[in-house]
């Protein structure tokens, strides 16, 4: 099995500056609470955090555990990191469905994939990319 993801959401922006999503839920209801911002302009950053199709572009958990299923080999190189409305994502589907087929006539299954070698890459990804704590979890 070989599992392919949306991909993460492009980058927001509010008055010049980026904001990921998710964190930046924090910050808006901090300053429409201090009166840094009106609810207007906390609906204007809320949304900018969300600005296309894909999961939170910031190291949470999607991104994290897209990034270890690549570690795990349970996705084609690069799938954790192709943004979703980027035609690549397009090609690495493509790919991936290739792949499928492959592992069918190869008879990959994956119980030889996820190998304990395997789960401590995974783990060893998880520290290096300083991913979400609920990766241990997950995995």
């Amino acid at each position: 099995a070989v599992a392919l993801s949306s991909g993460p959401m492009l980058n927001g922006w509010y008055k010049g500056e980026r904001t990921g999503s998710g964190t930046i839920l924090w910050k808006a209801r901090e300053l429409l609470a201090t009166g840094d911002i009106d609810y207007e302009g906390f609906v204007e950053l809320v949304a900018s955090s969300a600005p296309s199709t894909g999961f939170c572009n910031t190291m949470g958990t999607a991104t994290s555990m897209n990034s270890l299923a690549e570690a795990l080999g349970m996705t084609l190189p690069g799938n954790a990191a192709i943004p979703a409305p980027y035609r690549e994502r397009g090609q690495i589907a493509y790919e991936t469905g290739r792949r499928i087929v492959e592992m069918v006539a190869e008879n990959l299954t994956p119980d030889k994939i996820l190998t304990r070698k395997a789960f401590e890459n995974a783990i060893a990804v998880n520290s290096a990319i300083g991913g979400s704590t609920n990766c241990p979890i997950h995995l």
